[in-house]
């Protein structure tokens, strides 16, 4: 999974989000979407395809994907130092974080 983000973080073709407002504070909060109210983002999809398998597969055999609904997301989240970010608890379900020195 790290090693995927790494590789979309320098793909010429990824597309991040810097996400500002009064949920971010302190710092810098930018997201990679691998999908997003439940579409698929084709070119983060492609450049993380073992992230997206794991992720296709949460909640398999209990109606259908998770994240396939229609508020499924999944980002991969890059935080400066100092920043606080507040999440509804909507946002916060599904919520894993992977850490890294960047």
């Amino acid at each position: 999974m790290l090693a995927e983000f790494e590789r979309l973080r320098q793909h010429s073709a990824a597309t991040p989000q810097e996400i500002v407002g009064r949920s971010v504070t302190g710092g810098e909060l930018i997201l990679y979407s691998l999908i997003e109210k439940g579409t698929w983002d084709e070119i983060h999809s492609q450049i993380c395809p073992r992230t997206c398998h794991v992720l296709r597969g949460l909640g398999q055999g209990h109606g259908g994907s998770v994240c396939e609904s229609q508020l499924g997301s999944a980002h991969f989240a890059v935080l400066s130092p100092g920043v606080t970010v507040s999440f509804t608890l909507l946002h916060a379900r599904w919520m894993d974080a992977v850490h890294c020195s960047c």
